[in-house]
């Protein structure tokens, strides 16, 4: 794998409430409480109106003359350290923010979940538009080397930056400028390879402007922003994506109970898919067809007793981590049905990723994200460096 350093656009130190979780796990109220503050990340993420790739160029150009956006004074790394707890323990997690050649492939960024051919293009339209790769995607290398060298260089040292996030994660920011330190962690990822853990969409939007374009755009181009940890952190955690299926569409009972035994039950727990349309059902398959649950869920479920194509996955479904967001459509009348997915078993997960096994669309959910607005990769800047 290629890691280089940059000189990102960052937000001038005293700016506050401008991070925000990635665009797609942003629900349309914790948008507009995002838009509260002037300086959001979201009004270039999220723009609106059939004009709003243009006004977010606007507003990007306007940040920058006004100093609300920076340049880093030279190239670095970033290290964030992620601090969190679970089960009542405190968990750091260590990874850095740098460039990744992602074009042309290579196959040491390797994609884990296939992407609907209308995320990809409205990602593309943004980013092109904008000249900017504004989120950085979210990597996993398979070797375990990386985080204890970024806590060995950052410990003892007092962030540069620090952000309270969703959930409670508290993100400290670290902008690594010395050179050896630079060229070590380049050494340690070298030989590695990495799973596309988040930002599918945005990854395959970056390689199709990067084919399309020639000289400094290109070279640009074919460098993704990126996020890198080790798959084996603890604070690595690896949850379902629930879907949540539009009144088209209507679940019935007699249909599924072909595919799977279903059980009414009272609560979400266990290793099992959770249908709620009302009432909850846990299912599972008559048949252990697939190696995971969403190509069974998909293929037993939305296609042979719904009757769903892939286009209707697209169109007339939700997805979210949130499984009190897909319980609150339903009962709003607005949605027909949800299916809560169970949490993934990790190393069932890296099994699957190592065999290079393709999911569908929507498949993971890491967490804790990575927040947008830590840095932005400006093709501006990198031209006039």
């Amino acid at each position: 794998m290629e890691v280089r350093a940059f000189r990102p656009l960052i937000y001038r130190k005293e700016i506050d409430g401008m991070i925000s979780p990635p665009f797609d796990a942003i629900t349309p109220k914790q948008e507009i409480e995002l838009k509260r503050n002037p300086y959001n990340i979201t009004y270039l993420t999220l723009p609106k109106g059939k004009d709003g790739v243009e006004h977010a160029k606007v507003i990007l150009d306007n940040w920058i003359e006004n100093g609300v956006l920076v340049r880093t004074e030279r190239e670095c790394i970033i290290v964030l350290k992620q601090t969190f707890y679970l089960d009542k323990r405190q968990i750091n997690r260590y990874g850095i923010i740098a460039r990744v050649r992602i074009f042309p492939e290579n196959n040491d960024v390797i994609p884990h979940e296939r992407t609907f051919e209308e995320f990809v293009r409205d990602r593309e339209v943004l980013m092109d538009g904008i000249g900017c790769q504004l989120e950085p995607i979210f990597l996993v290398t398979i070797k375990n080397d990386l985080p204890q060298y970024l806590k060995s260089i950052t410990d003892g040292i007092r962030e540069d930056n620090s952000y309270a996030g969703p959930e409670g994660v508290e993100n400290h920011v670290y902008y690594i400028y010395d050179h050896k330190e630079i060229q070590r962690i380049i050494n340690i990822l070298k030989n590695d390879v990495v799973i596309v853990a988040d930002g599918h969409h945005r990854l395959q939007a970056t390689k199709n402007i990067a084919a399309r374009k020639t000289g400094r755009e290109k070279e640009f181009w074919s460098y993704a922003m990126s996020y890198i940890t080790s798959i084996h952190e603890e604070g690595v955690l690896i949850g379902g994506v629930h879907r949540v299926v539009s009144s088209k569409f209507r679940f019935d009972p007699e249909k599924t109970s072909r595919y799977f035994h279903m059980d009414q039950c009272d609560r979400i727990y266990g290793n099992d898919a959770v249908i709620y349309d009302g009432h909850f059902y846990c299912i599972r398959p008559k048949e252990n067809m697939y190696d995971n649950t969403i190509d069974t869920i998909n293929d037993f479920l939305f296609s042979k007793a719904i009757g769903m194509s892939m286009t209707d996955l697209e169109n007339e479904t939700i997805y979210t981590h949130d499984y009190s967001e897909v319980i609150k459509l339903v009962d709003s009348g607005s949605f027909s049905f949800g299916v809560i997915m169970p949490d993934w078993n990790k190393d069932h997960l890296i099994r699957l990723l190592l065999s290079r096994r393709m999911l569908p669309q929507k498949s993971t959910y890491f967490y804790p994200k990575i927040p947008s607005g830590i840095s932005i990769d400006s093709i501006a800047e990198f031209e006039n460096f």
